[in-house]
């Protein structure tokens, strides 16, 4: 893509084992961007998130504001940026603010009470629910993939089911 950004992945664990050793060699990744407000505000957080990031990879944890604000403004055009967020609601907000969001891959969201388990390892709210519909309506690919090996779904078609 023009702006840099490779790859799209939702998973609440950010960044480990899965994403720092396979998906970012997978995707030949330059940069991992971990966009959540929370983890940019907390220096423990986001020195642990650099821990886990491969040495080679630089790394930027930023709010979703200064997300837009970057990317908008060129900063990753030339890289190879693998983004990562906890929840779908900050990729559908990209794409509200006009950034392109063609994929977004569902890699984990932990089951909680009020979520509803729809893949192996990936369980959303009536929010995030909501936030997916959305994308998958302005044409954003919903794909269900733990890891690069792994067959693609359709997570749009398993949350239909799994609302049933």
């Amino acid at each position: 893509m023009s702006n840099g950004l490779i790859h799209f992945r939702v998973d609440d664990r950010l960044i480990h084992g899965i994403v720092a050793g396979l998906w970012t060699n997978f995707l030949k990744a330059d940069r991992l961007m971990v966009i959540d407000d929370k983890a940019s505000a907390n220096q423990l957080t986001r020195d642990s998130l650099r821990m886990a990031a491969p040495a080679a990879v630089s790394l930027s944890v930023l709010t979703l504001e200064k997300a837009i604000n970057n990317i908008k403004n060129g900063n990753y055009i030339g890289q190879h940026v693998f983004v990562i967020a906890k929840t779908p609601e900050i990729f559908a907000a990209l794409a509200e603010a006009g950034i392109e969001v063609p994929e977004v891959y569902m890699g984990n969201i932990t089951y909680t009470p009020d979520r509803i388990k729809v893949a192996k390892t990936v369980s959303v709210n009536e929010n995030e629910a909501a936030a997916l519909e959305k994308l998958a309506a302005n044409g954003t690919k919903i794909i269900s993939k733990l890891m690069p090996s792994d067959n693609a779904e359709d997570f749009m078609e398993m949350l239909h089911k799994a609302k049933k």
